[in-house]
């Protein structure tokens, strides 16, 4: 394997950081994935990535949160947490959020966890290891049991890692199913058929996204975008575009260009967030013009935008897929920009 495409490592210093908690045993090893031995991670080290690392399409739930709290107070923590832990040392969590909200609800500073190596030979592999890994995860005491909308989920993360590439119809069918036997076994026949048709029925043509005003208002809301598009709001000091990609290129050249500052406003700190869909019908033209409007918006940040972008949200262009693919602005070390992905 090539160690530079194994993206997710454990950082060098790892053991200097943290203690040993020798109450568990290292865990075991599984394909595609490999464990340290646990350590007491102190909570506030410990940084979250709920789009990327939560398989479930219900991200909190305060009845299995309550669960876990009773749990812990009873027997204590019978399944350390696991984590993941980058070049720079920055560590995230990777499976355990219930567990870990409720160690901070108990005001218990440090928590068990397991330092996680996905293995793979390009970013595909390594991200089909990690959503194998965190399906395989969730069975767990106390678990929730995972729901058919979450088996739908895990089975459109899987045709856009390319798992179903080449394949016919009758072939795709049917490893979806035998996928969602071995990871849902609590499913009966009659619900596994049902999330089988369903995917099937996302996957077919067309499988690209249509959006009204009304949809992308609902949309943006959910991450507390309150004002209209192209104004300025104040919940994140910034002006706000939300349109295809064609138009966000618009409104955002006229913003920087006649846009005035609202009145009490810092001008220093003013950007642009940005609310975007390329208008892509399959996944390889979704990524390119994906690719292309960050090129792009790098390019007006770095050489002539009055106001920086400092936040895209690529909203789902096709039905497979359910997430926005968020990126923010960010400098290296030489003042160079790019756009990071979340």
């Amino acid at each position: 394997m090539n160690d530079n495409m194994n993206l997710i490592i454990l950082g060098n210093g790892f053991n200097d950081r943290f203690e040993v908690n020798q109450s568990y045993a290292k865990r075991k090893n599984i394909k595609g994935t490999t464990f340290s031995e646990c350590y007491d991670v102190p909570i506030a080290d410990i940084t979250l990535n709920h789009l990327h690392n939560q398989v479930r399409t219900v991200t909190k739930d305060a009845n299995h949160l309550e669960d876990t709290k009773a749990s812990i107070l009873s027997r204590g923590l019978i399944d350390p947490i696991v984590v993941s832990i980058d070049k720079n040392g920055v560590v995230t969590l990777e499976s355990g959020h219930h567990r870990l909200d409720a160690y901070s609800e108990l005001e218990i500073e440090k928590i068990p966890a397991y330092v996680v190596t996905y293995e793979g030979s390009t970013k595909e592999e390594v991200d089909l290891s990690r959503v194998r890994f965190l399906q395989k995860d969730n069975d767990h005491p106390p678990s929730k049991k995972m729901s058919m909308k979450d088996a739908e989920k895990y089975l459109f993360t899987l045709k856009d890692l390319a798992v179903f590439v080449g394949m016919s119809d009758s072939e795709i069918k049917k490893i979806a199913a035998s996928t969602v036997k071995e990871y849902y076994s609590h499913f009966t026949e009659a619900k596994i058929k049902s999330v089988v048709n369903n995917f099937m029925k996302g996957i077919a043509p067309p499988s690209y996204r249509t959006y009204t005003s009304k949809d992308r208002s609902e949309l943006a809301k959910k991450f507390r975008y309150t004002s209209k598009p192209s104004k300025y709001d104040y919940n994140h000091n910034c002006f706000y575009v939300n349109a295809s990609s064609g138009n966000c290129k618009k409104q955002i050249a006229t913003i920087d260009k006649f846009e005035e500052i609202p009145a009490g406003v810092d001008s220093e700190s003013i950007c642009i967030d940005v609310f975007c869909n390329t208008g892509s019908k399959d996944l390889s033209s979704c990524t390119s013009n994906r690719s292309e409007f960050l090129a792009q918006m790098v390019t007006a940040n770095t050489n002539y935008s009055r106001f920086q972008v400092r936040k895209i949200f690529f909203i789902p262009d096709l039905v497979a897929q359910i997430d926005c693919e968020i990126y923010e602005w960010a400098l290296d070390e030489s003042g160079t920009g790019s756009f990071v992905k979340c």
